[in-house]
């Protein structure tokens, strides 16, 4: 599929592929939890699952991003996306269009979340500039440089992305504009979820 400056295709790993976005992504330390950091296995288990679907965002030939979905439940995916180029604001519409497409193409699929910890501010206002709603909060649920955060859930219904593409469409657009305070960090990816 094609959008404005995009490509995004299904990945179809390969061994050097699968070492190149690794190494890519250890470049972004703020992706990992301190349980996940320099974990490769646990990278290897996720890109080899059968439950895992993944599409990747390619501009002038480059991987600048990485959206998986992992359907261990097909009625609630969860949803984590990786910009490795740092510029998500501009990447909003797509998401949408991404979602929708995402919905169709798994029939089963009623909803969408993600998981967000609370140190990541400016992920919030990306999920929330999608169309995902703030449902709630895990206490203390992740660790980050040594540091426990609460982790805040985010969601959205099908019914739900497909009034924001059809307002989209419409030309009115959707952009909710998140937590007061929200930022994007100087030098970090923005990405939506932890690696576990």
């Amino acid at each position: 599929m094609n959008f404005d400056k995009w490509t995004v295709q299904q990945i179809k790993w390969t061994d050097a592929l699968e070492e190149h976005v690794w190494k890519e992504m250890l470049k972004h330390p703020t992706i990992f939890t301190d349980s996940s950091r320099g974990r490769r296995d646990l990278w290897h288990s996720m890109v080899t699952s059968p439950l895992m679907f993944w599409l990747g965002v390619v501009k002038d030939n480059e991987l600048i991003g990485i959206i998986s979905l992992d359907r261990s439940d097909s009625f609630d995916v969860e949803v984590h996306l990786i910009f490795f180029d740092r510029q998500p604001a501009e990447k909003v519409d797509l998401c949408k269009m991404l979602m929708k497409m995402m919905f169709d193409f798994f029939p089963t699929m009623r909803r969408m979340t993600t998981s967000v910890p609370e140190a990541y501010r400016h992920t919030w206002r990306l999920a929330e500039r999608i169309g995902f709603k703030h449902e709630g909060k895990k206490r203390s649920a992740v660790s980050i440089g040594g540091k426990w955060y609460n982790l805040h859930i985010f969601g959205i219904l099908r019914e739900e992305a497909y009034v924001i593409l059809h307002r989209q469409e419409q030309g009115s657009g959707l952009d909710s504009s998140g937590p007061e305070g929200s930022q994007s960090r100087n030098g970090q990816p923005s990405h939506s979820g932890t690696q576990r």
